[in-house]
């Protein structure tokens, strides 16, 4: 009986160790979304009042931490450097922040029009990522989920 059990806890730890793998995919997911939503609304700003960086970076900070990052830093640095400097200090993937990067590049546009389209590119480029790691996501949860079972009755076969 104690065998059964051990087996049981076994095999669920290694099922958890599967499903953190899973929720930590999940966790990029909802932070790309949130940087997303806070292009959005930076856009809405910019083409609705007309409004300087700082303050699109405030109303974009109501999505992700990164904008209220980088709301921070405009009042010591350039738009440019201060998304930059917040970008550096987030946790993201390389890709996810060589977009925002180049995004930052194109924070330098004085005229309206360049910043929309800097913002537009953006995002398009960040829903593709969206996408391919959504796919990704639904594929490497089935596998992280099996392989977390599969290693855990591996070891119950070892050990008994």
């Amino acid at each position: 009986m104690i065998k059964i059990l051990v087996a049981l806890i076994v095999i669920g730890g290694f099922w958890a160790i599967g499903q953190s793998r899973n929720a930590r995919v999940a966790a990029r997911l909802s932070g790309l979304w949130r940087i997303l939503d806070g292009l959005q609304t930076m856009e809405s700003e910019i083409r609705g009042i007309c409004a300087p960086l700082p303050v699109a970076f405030e109303a974009a900070g109501r999505h992700s931490p990164l904008f209220q990052a980088a709301a921070r830093y405009c009042d010591e640095e350039s738009g440019e450097a201060a998304f930059c400097h917040a970008v550096a200090e987030g946790a993201l993937e390389k890709p996810e922040t060589e977009i925002l990067h180049s995004f930052a590049a194109g924070l330098s546009a004085e005229e309206e029009m360049g910043q929309l389209r800097n913002i537009q590119h953006c995002h398009q480029r960040l829903s593709a990522l969206c996408a391919r790691l959504e796919k990704e996501a639904a594929r490497m949860d089935k596998l992280y989920s099996s392989s977390g079972i599969l290693a855990g009755i591996l070891v119950v076969i070892l050990l008994f």
